[in-house]
C-alpha cells in the first residue's frame, strides 16, 4: 500500500486496533511474541510494558475467535493474525530460496517490509494515511491538523 510500509496492512490495521498498539510496538513485534492456542481459537500477544521498552516483554493480551460469536468475522484479530502468517512464511520462503539457508520465523518482524524488514514509523503512519483514504476518511481537520498517526489504532 506504501514503499516501505508492512505487507498486509489491513491485517495491520486489524491486529493494531484489536490489541491497541502504537505504531512503533507493532513495528517491533516479532513472531516469537505471538502465541496461538492449540485449538487455533485465540492469540496471546506478549508486549512491552511501557513506551520506552518498546521490545521488551512486560505484558499480554489476548483475543478469542470472534468468528462464531460476531457478523464481523472479517475483523477477527485471531484471523488476522494467522492470515498474516501464511503471508509472512511465503516471504520467508523467498528469502530463504535466495540465500539458501534456513530462517526461523520467530525473530522476525510480524508486519515487514517485502523484503523482510522492519517497517519504518513513518511509513506505518502513511500505512494508516492511506486506509483512511481507502475508507473515504479526511486527513486533516478542520484547523488544518493530521487526524491520523501512530496512535490511530489504539
Amino acid at each position: 500500500m506504501t514503499p516501505e510500509g508492512p505487507i498486509g496492512p489491513t491485517d495491520y490495521f486489524i491486529a493494531g486496533s484489536m490489541f491497541l498498539l502504537r505504531e512503533i510496538e507493532i513495528g517491533a513485534a516479532r513472531w516469537a511474541h505471538i502465541h496461538f492456542t492449540t485449538a487455533d481459537a485465540k492469540v496471546i500477544w506478549s508486549l512491552p510494558s511501557s513506551k520506552v521498552a518498546t521490545r521488551a516483554i512486560g505484558t499480554t493480551r489476548q483475543w478469542d475467535c470472534i468468528c462464531a460469536s460476531t457478523k464481523l468475522s472479517a475483523v477477527c484479530p485471531v484471523h488476522a493474525l494467522r492470515r498474516q502468517k501464511g503471508r509472512f512464511q511465503r516471504v520467508l520462503d523467498i528469502l530463504e530460496s535466495k540465500h539458501d539457508c534456513s530462517l526461523d520465523i520467530a525473530e522476525w518482524p510480524v508486519f515487514p517490509m517485502a523484503d523482510g524488514t522492519e517497517t519504518t514509523k513513518e511509513a506505518s503512519v502513511e500505512t494508516i494515511m492511506q486506509l483512511a483514504v481507502r475508507i473515504n476518511q479526511p486527513l486533516l481537520d478542520e484547523k488544518g491538523g493530521r487526524i491520523f498517526g501512530g496512535l490511530s489504532m489504539r
